[in-house]
Formats: C-alpha cells, sequence, structure tokens
C-alpha cells in the first residue's frame, strides 16, 4: 500500500556506521513506503497514551527494539501527561522534523532518561519543552544521546529557586 506521505521516506538504521557508509556511497534512496526493520514497534496512534502510542512503545517495548513513526499520519504528537521517561537503550526513528513533531505543551520536557542508556532519535522535531529543575528542557540524557536529522526547538529551562544551576536550555546529556 502506498504511503500517504511520499516523502516519509526514511529507513531506520541501527548501526550509525552502516549509515554513514551508505548515505557515503549515495544508497540513500529508499522506497515509497519503508518497510520496518524485523524486530520494530511500529507506533500507529498520534495519541500520547494507550495502545500504539510512542508513549507505550518506550515504556512497553522490548530491548532492543527500535520504534519507528515513520508510518503515522499526523504531523505531532503533543504529551499531555508529561514527560516520556526512558529506561533501557532505544532508537526512535521519525519520517523527518517537517512531517513528526513531538510537542512537550510548555508543561515537561519531551525526554527524560536517567539511566546509562543510550537515546537515538532520528528524523523528529522536539517542541515545547520545559523543565523546573536541573537542565534540560526538551531532553535531559544520563546516558549516550545521538541525535540525527532532529530539530529542538522552543525549549526552555527555567531556575525559580535562582541557584544558577540550570543548564542546557534544549538539551542537557550528562554522561
Amino acid at each position: 500500500m502506498p504511503s500517504p506521505h511520499p516523502a516519509r521516506a526514511r529507513a531506520l538504521s541501527l548501526n550509525p556506521l552502516a549509515a554513514c557508509l551508505a548515505a557515503l556511497l549515495g544508497a540513500t534512496d529508499a522506497p515509497a513506503t519503508p518497510a520496518s526493520p524485523h524486530g520494530a514497534v511500529v507506533v500507529t496512534s498520534c495519541q500520547d497514551s494507550g495502545n500504539g502510542t510512542l508513549r507505550d512503545a518506550v515504556l512497553n517495548g522490548p530491548p532492543g527494539d527500535p520504534i519507528d513513526l515513520t508510518q503515522l499520519i499526523c504531523g505531532q504528537i503533543s504529551l499531555t501527561t508529561g514527560r516520556i521517561d526512558v529506561n533501557r537503550d532505544v532508537l526512535i526513528q521519525g519520517p523527518g522534523p517537517d512531517l513528526l513533531a513531538i510537542d512537550g505543551t510548555h508543561s515537561d520536557r519531551v525526554f527524560n532518561q536517567n539511566g546509562n542508556f543510550t537515546l537515538a532519535l532520528y528524523g523528529l522535531k522536539l517542541q515545547h519543552g520545559y523543565s523546573n529543575t536541573f537542565g534540560g528542557g526538551c531532553i535531559y540524557s544520563k546516558g549516550p544521546l545521538l541525535l540525527n536529522n532532529t530539530v529542538i526547538t522552543s525549549c526552555q529551562v527555567i531556575d525559580f529557586g535562582s541557584s544558577g544551576n540550570s543548564l542546557g536550555g534544549a538539551v542537557l546529556a550528562n554522561s
């Protein structure tokens, strides 16, 4: 079945070296509807929570399985129940930052990762994140953070206690 968004021709890549090599060799053309890699958790809902959502995939997906957002037909996922806590290594593949935004709704960060896990975000736009704690308006990551074709915009950290310790208006990678 053809994709409703032909521009969403992006493939999931778990190996950054292989992705770089493919780009260098010009092997970046993909079919109109990218195939989900074996074991990928395909997100089917643009809602904040419930079955088939990004939150559900991050919280309940099998360790090591990538999360595929390329099949969504919406342009935005609004996080109305707070940030998404990441407690494992995870790769989240979106269709491109011009096609899908994850919105923190000015109420919390978008992603929060407190463990020594790798968080990889490809082909997304993160926006309107907010933190009134240590830092990371859109993303706080205690482990390695990989960003590829990801736009982060309109995020903020407010230091209500005037401690002067607020860092990373958009991202704080504290590994």
